[in-house]
């Protein structure tokens, strides 16, 4: 097959770099890009939407997408992230256009369900599934009114819904504080969490409607982020039957083939922390011994062609 792979950057990301190397070890022909280096054109009554300098993606057999964060953007002494959903447009438009033309794409299935990828519209459809969610609230005014603090006793949690890999993650204990996330942020845009005193969670990974394995991630001392990519302990677990259920039902509510489901437990309940389309697994090779990009690569293989011998 001829595969494209669209991701940050030319330096050796670890994700990017294995899944590559395995599909060629596998005899496929893979081609790299970077999301800055995509160029969308419009005419009358045609789109295209090919690399500078290089093919229409019209031209591959499969696609696969790594997150579409970009590279940090330096302003003076501050780094800025870019809004993942701003970027998470053009991952749209991408799946839109090489179905079009025969061409799949990597969680295709994904925009049907997640038009927007973000917590927000995450939280909405897990919640209406009936999934167990730690309890959040999400005000869209500038000023939260009093009343809004009193879902939860300090301390309590915010979340850009936007963020990601636990960044713009805050563990709140008075009300100003708030109020200055609210001015650097902008309304609607802050999710008010619960506070659950844990310092465990777990990262399960889906391919395919199967679970592949899953570990432990513990915060480092004196830290509440349990992110490998922040400082977090990696362990393997095996996993438990309820926690095999609600991975592969958060991964099938959004369309997910391929997902890293997060899952907490506090006072022996389970609460579904998010759903990661795009997710690193670094951590997880190091806890499991898992090869992913073998379990991805053998998924998509498969899957193409079947599909292909369906005619689309």
């Amino acid at each position: 097959m001829k595969i494209l792979l669209i991701g940050l950057s030319r330096s050796k990301i670890y994700e990017s770099q294995n899944t590559i190397e395995e599909l060629k070890k596998r005899g496929h022909s893979v081609k790299f890009v970077l999301w800055r280096e995509l160029i969308f054109q419009f005419y009358k009554k045609e789109v295209q939407i090919r690399k500078k300098q290089g093919k229409d993606l019209r031209y591959y057999d499969y696609i696969i997408c790594r997150s579409p964060i970009p590279i940090t953007v330096k302003k003076g002494k501050f780094i800025k992230y870019r809004a993942l959903s701003k970027m998470y447009r053009h991952f749209l438009l991408i799946v839109d256009y090489a179905n079009k033309y025969g061409v799949h794409v990597l969680n295709e299935g994904v925009i049907k369900r997640l038009p927007h990828y973000d917590k927000l519209f995450q939280y909405y459809q897990l919640s209406k599934a009936g999934l167990p969610l730690v309890p959040s609230v999400l005000y869209t005014g500038t000023k939260v009114p009093v009343s809004v603090y009193k879902f939860f006793s300090f301390p309590y949690i915010v979340k850009n819904i936007e963020g990601s890999k636990g960044r713009e993650v805050y563990k709140i204990t008075d009300i100003e504080q708030i109020r200055g996330l609210i001015k650097k942020y902008g309304f609607g845009r802050l999710m008010i969490q619960k506070y659950l005193p844990i310092k465990e969670d777990y990262r399960i990974i889906v391919i395919g409607n199967k679970i592949i394995g899953g570990m432990k991630r513990i915060a480092p001392s004196g830290g509440f982020k349990t992110n490998f990519s922040a400082g977090g302990f990696v362990e393997k677990i095996k996993v438990e039957k309820v926690l095999k259920k609600l991975a592969l039902k958060a991964a099938k509510i959004v369309n997910a083939e391929f997902a890293g489901v997060d899952i907490i437990k506090y006072k022996n309940k389970y609460y579904i922390l998010e759903v990661n389309i795009f997710p690193g697994f670094q951590g997880f090779e190091q806890a499991t011994k898992i090869n992913i990009p073998k379990k991805l690569a053998s998924y998509i293989e498969r899957k193409y062609l079947n599909q292909q011998a369906k005619g689309f």
